[in-house]
């Protein structure tokens, strides 16, 4: 009977437009992406190391002279000194083709703005302090590309540049609320055609689940096919890229970087973890409000909170779990760093979407059984 159920729900989420009209924005928004993207110049390295050098010909020009008598000014003085002439040597290495050299360079340079960091970069203006989240970002990207003897950049922007990058666009409030859009009448459907769902004696739970399971099939589908179609249009016009090449990964309170397949498994995980998180989510919206326009409305509303509160000087850390849906800040760091928990990588996230999930189901659990514990209370009186 279940498999009957599964499939019967099936047709009707086929049937119904809203799906298709969804359908459609996951398979066209990749291929959409690459062509507003590919219009972007990205920023080379050379241009990169230009911005660096001219930096610190701005912080030279704004350092105290007095300062470098003494043993704390002419130490950092020093440092900046060494900083600037390794990126000179950077640009040259750069000129010549030396890349194997400029790693060597540009490991060392992240070790000396390591070391002024620890400093505490003193007399050098706020504006001018290159980030420490950036400086360990490039060492482990640089620390990649000499362990796997990798080009310092890839030859062009290929189709697995587009893919991190759309990946990243679709990231957080955007994924959530396709979600909560598709999942906005999993339960209120059935009740506005209770005729053509009464005619299977079916648990409520083995309903729930054939309505979950449904739509994430459909939904991770359309995501693939919209994934594979946008690499096949990227890669016609730019290339297919390299897969092996590094993305950066946070993980257990720093980066690493890891090739863009891994990258993009973990990406698709905690996708589905969200997606999962984001269809029971609207179960429970459902059956507490019976409404579509109230799932979507609330849910973005859970997820926006946070942000209010903190705005407001509130402080209310466990409200903070619904922004994990932001896949791309879990993994780029930018999560962390904006919540200030050094701790927040991917096992840490994926760890709290499945214990969010298993709590929102105990909850429709609970809910059912005093509705059906009460219901059955008054049919008795």
């Amino acid at each position: 009977m279940y498999r009957k159920y599964w499939l019967f729900e099936m047709k009707l989420l086929l049937r119904q437009r809203k799906n298709w009209f969804l359908g459609l924005f996951l398979l066209l928004f990749f291929p959409i992406f690459f062509l507003v993207e590919s219009r972007e110049e990205p920023v080379s390295l050379e241009s990169q190391k230009h911005y660096e050098a001219n930096m610190l010909v701005a912080i030279f020009q704004q350092f105290p002279e007095t300062e470098r008598e003494n043993p704390e000014g002419a130490a950092i003085y020093n440092n900046l000194t060494e900083q600037a002439s390794l990126v000179n040597y950077q640009l040259y290495y750069l000129s010549e083709g030396r890349h194997e050299d400029y790693v060597e360079n540009g490991l060392m340079l992240n070790e000396l703005r390591l070391e002024l960091h620890e400093m505490g970069n003193k007399w050098i203006p706020e504006h001018l302090v290159y980030p420490r989240e950036e400086t360990l970002k490039e060492e482990a990207l640089l620390s990649y590309i000499q362990a796997n003897d990798l080009p310092l950049e890839p030859e062009s922007t290929g189709a697995t540049h587009y893919l991190v990058a759309g990946l990243g666009a679709m990231s957080g409030v955007v994924f959530y609320m396709f979600v909560l859009l598709a999942g906005s009448e999993i339960l209120v459907f059935d009740q506005r055609h209770r005729t053509v769902v009464s005619d299977f004696p079916i648990s409520f739970f083995k309903k729930i689940s054939a309505k979950i399971s449904g739509m994430f099939l459909y939904i991770a589908g359309c995501l693939l096919l919209g994934l594979g179609l946008g690499f096949w249009v990227a890669s016609s016009e730019s290339g297919s890229g390299n897969f092996s090449y590094p993305v950066l990964l946070y993980w257990d309170g720093g980066f690493e970087a890891v090739s863009t397949m891994e990258y993009l498994l973990y990406a698709l995980g905690l996708m589905m973890l969200v997606m999962l998180l984001g269809l029971i989510v609207s179960v429970l919206l459902n059956q507490l409000f019976r409404n579509a326009y109230a799932n979507v409305l609330i849910g973005l509303g859970l997820f926006l909170l946070p942000d209010l509160l903190m705005g407001a000087g509130v402080g209310a850390s466990f409200l903070q779990l619904i922004k994990y849906v932001d896949f791309a800040g879990v993994l780029d760091g930018d999560l962390a760093i904006q919540l200030g928990a050094d701790g927040l990588d991917v096992q840490h996230v994926a760890l709290w979407l499945a214990l969010m999930i298993l709590l929102f189901a105990l909850v429709i659990f609970m809910i059912n059984k005093l509705t059906y514990t009460s219901g059955r209370k008054v049919r008795d009186a």
